[in-house]
């Protein structure tokens, strides 16, 4: 992405960063739906609470938004001053990018909502 240029690096720790981070979101969902008396990751028995994934859930989330951000402003910059190589809103990324940041947030919310009493289950 457009913040990374000029690093040397920018390619390969972005993926690391963006393979963490996606994975270790789908690892912690797994583990919160899955039979809490049999998950177990290396013979260690592990337990997640619902609170504790809409957390993981909803931090994962609003890094890849404010990437989806980032990479929407540097879209009307490019627009701005007239380059027609950058073409991210028209993309299917936008899109995805989209679905990948946004239901987390909604989720963390949600569940802050919840606690404070706004909502009921």
């Amino acid at each position: 992405p457009p913040v990374f240029m000029g690093w040397p690096l920018a390619g390969l720790s972005y993926n690391v960063a963006v393979c963490t981070l996606a994975f270790g979101s789908v690892f912690a969902y797994f583990i919160c739906t899955t039979d809490q008396g049999s998950a177990r990751f290396a013979f260690v028995p592990l337990y997640m609470d619902p609170t504790v994934l809409a957390i993981v859930d909803g931090l994962v989330g609003l890094a890849f938004g404010m990437e989806w951000i980032v990479r929407l402003r540097w879209d009307f910059r490019e627009r701005d001053i007239g380059d027609p190589e950058w073409r991210y809103r028209t993309s299917g990324w936008f899109i995805f990018d989209f679905l990948a940041a946004w239901p987390g947030v909604a989720h963390l919310l949600l569940a802050i909502a919840m606690a404070a009493g706004f909502v009921s289950s």
